[in-house]
């Protein structure tokens, strides 16, 4: 999601500190980031300002109430959106400007740990994050700015107008390098983010909010519908999903990340189990054994009837997703770069998560609910059990 942090400006040396504090944070909290960065001041005012023309002369005039109902907007929480302002930002809103850094792409626990790390080394200056999102229109209005860099990972690019190289700060490299990121070299915008480009304004940043908003929903839609129903035959899987989801985070190497692959397979083979369970060989010689799940699964298929295009692509998914944790395997075996395995386990999981809704998905029926007793909780319910008559003596 897209995260902004923000300081009051009026107590700032320019942007500056904001900026490598900001920097560092993202390197403590995600060593496998991947977001461009912006900053600057957010234009409450001149997005309240009303512009009239006298004679030859166009006169602007802020709207002190439509001012304050910009600002209002901006810090009242909204209930679809992560919103971590604290509880005098608006107040600093209202007298000063307000700076800003904002990370493009970023998750929300990184943006939470980032948060905490802000308010606790900066002080009263901070004051707060949140989620931006351009179809509220105090965002579309204050969030107008500067493209700073990017990051990927341990690397960094200082972005430059791409024409004059009076863009170029050299010094802000050292803002990167300090934080932790090596190399950090230029990227030109060759445009990007000014009145030449036609592909940035008001009308395709409210789009892509909305792009962004209904695709997240999409994505959490999937995980909420394929998860729950998984749950009720295969009772250990929100667990296994639970250990894989946190190794992909907390992966630093790619060996590390080649977990990610060995665990979706586990997946994978215990809905497989869920679904079709291992039976004999069918009529026609097809081993339905323990350690055919893909045989298994097509079987599975086909006895709920799926048409045999939408089964050719379920199974061109499971393919695909084999390739790609055989293929995550074989990159950490190389010792390739960190980063390269963390964006590979990224694929692996998803493909998993994808093709786990898939199979879910052409089941009309719920999955026979099955329990894991808890065989401690039954051992001392047993001895706590009082006796009577009909005990048999001990």
């Amino acid at each position: 999601m897209k995260v902004a942090f923000h300081f009051d400006e009026n107590a700032l040396d320019g942007g500056d500190m904001a900026i490598k504090a900001v920097l560092a944070g993202v390197r403590a909290a995600n060593k496998h980031a991947h977001t461009k960065v912006f900053t600057g001041t957010l234009l409450f005012s001149q997005a309240a300002t009303r512009y009239s023309t006298q004679g030859n002369t166009t006169v602007g005039r802020m709207d002190t109430e439509l001012f304050k109902e910009l600002v209002h907007e901006w810090a009242y929480p909204h209930p679809l959106r992560w919103h971590a302002l604290l509880g005098h930002a608006r107040a600093k809103a209202l007298r000063s400007e307000v700076f800003a850094v904002c990370l493009e792409t970023i998750d929300a626990t990184t943006a939470a740990v980032i948060d905490r790390r802000m308010e606790h080394e900066i002080g009263a200056v901070y004051l707060g994050a949140l989620e931006v999102d351009e179809s509220i229109p105090a965002h579309l209005g204050a969030y107008q700015l500067c493209a700073f860099g990017r990051v990927v990972g341990s690397s960094a690019w200082l972005f430059w107008d791409g024409v004059s190289p009076d863009s170029k700060f050299p010094y802000h490299m050292d803002w990167f390098r300090n934080a932790g990121y090596d190399p950090v070299e230029w990227e030109s915008l060759a445009g990007r983010y000014t009145i030449f480009d036609r592909d940035h304004g008001p009308e395709q940043s409210v789009r892509a909010a909305y792009s962004r908003q209904w695709l997240r929903e999409l994505f959490d839609g999937i995980v909420d519908h394929a998860m729950p129903r998984l749950a009720d035959g295969a009772p250990d899987v929100p667990e296994k999903l639970w250990s894989v989801t946190r190794a992909f985070r907390e992966a630093e190497v790619a060996e590390q990340a080649s977990h990610v692959a060995v665990s979706c397979r586990r997946i994978i083979d215990q809905v497989a189990d869920a679904l079709f369970p291992p039976a004999p060989k069918t009529p026609e010689g097809i081993d339905l054994g323990p350690n055919k799940y893909k045989n298994r699964l097509i079987e599975y298929l086909k006895q709920h009837r799926v048409a045999d295009t939408e089964r050719d692509l379920i199974v061109a998914t499971m393919d695909a997703t084999w390739l790609e944790l055989d293929s995550l395997d074989k990159l950490a075996h190389k010792g390739v770069h960190a980063h390269v395995g963390h964006a590979q386990a990224r694929r692996c999981l998803l493909r998993t998560i994808l093709l786990l809704d898939d199979l879910v998905a052409v089941r009309k029926s719920s999955l026979p609910i099955k329990v894991r007793p808890d065989e401690e909780v039954i051992e001392r319910m047993i001895r706590r059990r009082p006796k009577d008559d009909s005990d048999p003596p001990m």
